[in-house]
């Protein structure tokens, strides 16, 4: 049996069997993984701070060709203030939900991994306001998921935006537009492009007041929906 050395964040666990656990894993090369921890849940196993949620770990696993097995784990960052914050918590899940249930098995994600554990970190560090990390997350995503919307003219005809912007399915689109679609002030605007444009280090170093923030949250949502076949329960728990 061979092993693999990766890096990754646990997206979610389930128990299995009298003390074991599956654990759905977002990793550096290799994907998103399903690997069972066997002896996970003892209060004494190895596998027990790493096979929690959140959990940012170095993993050695065993490749048994159709399964995974953790056999070694070394814990980054266990981002344990979120449990600290409501808000905070709900939020670091609805990111791991949504990557969780927006990729599939095995594809390449490092990208994706790398917005997710600076989403969660900037939570956890509670500078700045959960729902502009949100928002950020929410654009950034789009784009490391190779959709990202249009903000430069009319996602439909191509033309130049006019004063009353608005944003449907695919980005900014003008009055040509028929479908549902949301109003977005400059302002708004302005911080989708920043969010596009900047580098992930870099995509929560703006401002935005809550109105800003609702609505590109809007925008973002409807863009989700269009691109996405996937509820987000988690996002019930913030209503």
């Amino acid at each position: 049996m061979s092993t693999i050395q990766t890096r990754g964040v646990v997206l979610r666990g389930r128990d299995v069997g009298e003390a074991d656990k599956q654990l759905t894993l977002l990793t550096k090369s290799y994907g998103k993984i399903m690997v069972t921890a066997r002896g996970a849940r003892k209060p004494r196993s190895k596998f027990l701070a790493s096979a929690q949620l959140f959990t940012y770990s170095d993993f050695i696993i065993y490749d048994g060709g159709r399964f995974y097995s953790m056999a070694q784990t070394d814990v980054i960052e266990s981002f344990f203030k979120l449990r600290d914050d409501y808000i905070r918590l709900c939020l670091a899940q609805y990111f791991i939900e949504v990557c969780d249930k927006t990729t599939p098995f095995n594809a390449p994600c490092d990208e994706l991994l790398h917005l997710l554990i600076i989403s969660l970190s900037a939570l956890a560090k509670g500078a700045r306001s959960p729902y502009l990390i949100a928002r950020a997350f929410e654009m950034k995503f789009f784009q490391v998921s190779g959709v990202a919307p249009e903000t430069a003219r009319c996602a439909k005809c191509g033309g130049a935006l006019t004063q009353r912007v608005r944003f449907g399915e695919d980005g900014t689109v003008c009055e040509c537009y028929e479908r549902p679609a949301v109003r977005v002030s400059p302002a708004a605007l302005a911080a989708v492009r920043y969010i596009l444009l900047a580098g992930l280090p870099d995509i929560f170093k703006f401002t935005a007041d809550p109105g800003t923030l609702n609505e590109i949250k809007a925008a973002a949502g409807l863009f989700f929906r269009a691109h996405f076949d996937a509820r987000i329960n988690s996002l019930d728990m913030l209503e």
